[in-house]
């Protein structure tokens, strides 16, 4: 599994070359990126230049954040969904053929009238995607304190690969993380029953000494500071032969006040430690 750099944890604001190169001399081998930065640093130093810039660095391109607004209005949605083939063929092109959405766990709609909604929008992406051999992962949102509107939502595992499937199996699954997978109350086991190829990409971070009933999304550790199992998660992983990225993504004030060098040292070091105990 590759230690991948998320903006979130450190250097989120840096232009997209200058986070490649602070990925790279903090020992990371891969970015979660904006995929409209890397199609400015093709239109900046042509595609053949910015294979040379990522392969010169050592750092692979992790992972893309779906660039389609599609919780808005149609016209949003259709804007971005116009655009969307030229990214994603671009982000083929440079290699990474992963891109990733979240969906909220709860909704202003019954459960029903929510999933045909959030199917019918996403739908056209998977098909847009698949087009271009990208896969595509859906991230489900675990705490409880996250489901604040009057109906519950997709909130599990479970309900996330139903999804995938309904979506188009075989370019939709999983992005894991292993906050919401420790605050939905799933198990090893559940991952250890899936095929690689449903895990699309993996965040990875910590959770504070707290009952997993008041954990609260933006507040996580770094890998290894906190209280969940994971290397129990990482064996998993490693069980069914995920091998690709594994993005640190947490939201910490202490760490966000630390220059961004000191900040994705740390998220370094703290990753390989917990790899380090799945490792051989």
């Amino acid at each position: 599994m590759i230690p991948c750099l998320n903006g979130a944890t450190a250097g989120g604001g840096l232009p997209f070359p200058e986070f490649v190169q602070l990925a790279a001399r903090t020992g990371f081998g891969a970015v979660e990126f904006s995929v409209e930065s890397l199609v400015q640093l093709v239109q900046e130093r042509s595609l053949a230049g910015t294979k040379d810039f990522l392969a010169s660095s050592g750092v692979q391109l992790g992972a893309w954040g779906l660039p389609v607004e599609w919780r808005q209005d149609e016209a949003t949605f259709r804007a971005g969904l116009e655009r969307l083939p030229d990214l994603a063929r671009m982000a083929a092109e440079c290699g990474c053929l992963r891109t990733c959405t979240w969906i909220a766990p709860s909704s202003d709609v019954p459960y029903d009238q929510r999933w045909a909604f959030v199917v019918g929008r996403l739908r056209p992406i998977v098909d847009i995607l698949r087009a271009e051999d990208v896969h595509f992962g859906i991230e489900f949102v675990g705490p409880k304190t996250a489901r604040t509107g009057p109906h519950d939502f997709m909130y599990t595992m479970a309900e996330a690969l139903k999804m995938a499937e309904e979506l188009g199996g075989d370019h939709c699954g999983l992005l894991l993380d292993s906050f919401h997978w420790f605050c939905s109350e799933a198990t090893a086991a559940e991952i250890a029953a899936l095929p690689a190829e449903k895990i699309v990409h993996v965040h990875i971070n910590d959770a504070p000494d707290r009952p997993v009933a008041e954990q609260m999304d933006f507040e996580r550790l770094l890998p290894g500071e906190g209280i969940i199992d994971l290397t129990a998660f990482l064996a998993a992983l490693k069980s069914i032969g995920y091998h690709g990225p594994v993005s640190v993504e947490t939201f910490s004030k202490d760490l966000s006040k630390l220059p961004a060098d000191e900040a994705a040292r740390k998220a370094s070091a703290a990753v390989r430690s917990v790899l380090s105990k799945v490792a051989g």
